[in-house]
């Protein structure tokens, strides 16, 4: 039966057998980091369910593994053995997280960033040992994307957090002061006649501003073409983040305001950050869809630049 399959396929048995092989000793290996890596895995995981600015680990893994099996498959990569310069990269970061369990008791910051990422560097090694390559070239973006699950460290989220909590609270004042509703800023307090709100650290969108970065880069990938506007449609998810992040607190302060209070704490407050979210994604859709309008745009004849003309009798 496995062979009358094969060949329906178009794979001669000794092939299918050597391809299943490939993937059973792949899978085995991936197994076998999986276990060098435990402490650090175990830790990033638990750091993912617990912590928001981790989250997004948890949405890294699965889009990169569907972008390797779609575009592999669209492509039509054929797996072939690669030992160099595979086996160095397989080997370096073998090397490294033994050195860091001997050095390192515990997982730490430095630690865990350190084994994250030659967790990564090991995966990648084993995709070009067992698949080539030339596959890991033709897949660059779907391999570069695991390195998002490498933990950022602290200092830098903490002044991103804060960036986003100055931009989020001079775009809110500006939304007020644009509605015509009498305030005052201090900080990151807005004053009203009423009450007064301050846009904590809770209230700077670290995590959903992460996913909608990485959401961008994906879109980016799959829907648009140049390299100018790969570089707009990324760059544009900062100032979209904000923008939501100020329309979120503007409308529950209006409805906290003008309609009830417990909508200052209630559940639209705790819960109702997926539906700025979604009217996020839906900028960055128009978004998508200008840039690819100015694509066609520039890919006009009379904007390329005037190439040799051939005269033929």
């Amino acid at each position: 039966m496995n062979n009358i399959a094969s060949r329906a396929m178009g794979l001669s048995v000794p092939s299918a057998r050597r391809s299943t092989s490939r993937n059973a000793v792949f899978v085995a290996l991936l197994l076998v980091g999986v276990g060098c890596w435990w402490r650090c895995a175990v830790t990033l995981l638990t750091l993912a369910f617990t912590n928001e600015q981790y989250s997004h680990v948890l949405l890294v893994l699965p889009v990169s593994l569907s972008l390797v099996l779609l575009e592999g498959r669209a492509q039509g990569i054929k797996p072939a053995w690669s030992p160099f310069p595979a086996l160095a990269l397989v080997l370096v970061s073998v090397a490294t997280v033994l050195a860091m369990q001997i050095t390192t008791g515990t997982v730490d910051e430095r630690a865990l960033i350190i084994g994250i990422a030659s967790l990564v560097v090991y995966v990648i090694g084993l995709v070009m040992l067992f698949f080539g390559v030339p596959a890991a070239r033709q897949l660059p973006f779907p391999l570069l994307f695991l390195f998002l699950i490498v933990p950022i460290p602290q200092v830098v989220v903490d002044k991103c957090i804060l960036a986003l909590q100055v931009a989020s609270t001079d775009a809110t004042f500006t939304l007020f002061r644009w509605s015509g509703v009498p305030v005052l800023k201090s900080g990151f307090v807005l004053t009203f006649p009423t009450l007064d709100i301050e846009v904590a650290k809770q209230c700077s969108g670290i995590r959903s501003s992460i996913i909608l970065l990485i959401s961008s880069m994906v879109l980016s990938h799959l829907f648009v073409r140049s390299h100018w506007g790969k570089i707009l449609l990324v760059l544009a998810a900062v100032p979209i983040s904000i923008a939501k992040n100020a329309v979120r607190i503007f409308t529950l302060s209006m409805l906290g305001m003008k309609v009830d209070p417990g909508f200052l704490y209630g559940r639209l407050h705790r819960n109702g950050g997926v539906i700025f979210f979604l009217l996020a994604m839906a900028g960055l859709a128009v978004l998508v869809k200008a840039i690819n309008i100015g694509e066609k745009w520039t890919a006009q004849p009379w904007l390329r630049p005037p190439g040799r003309r051939i005269y033929t009798r």
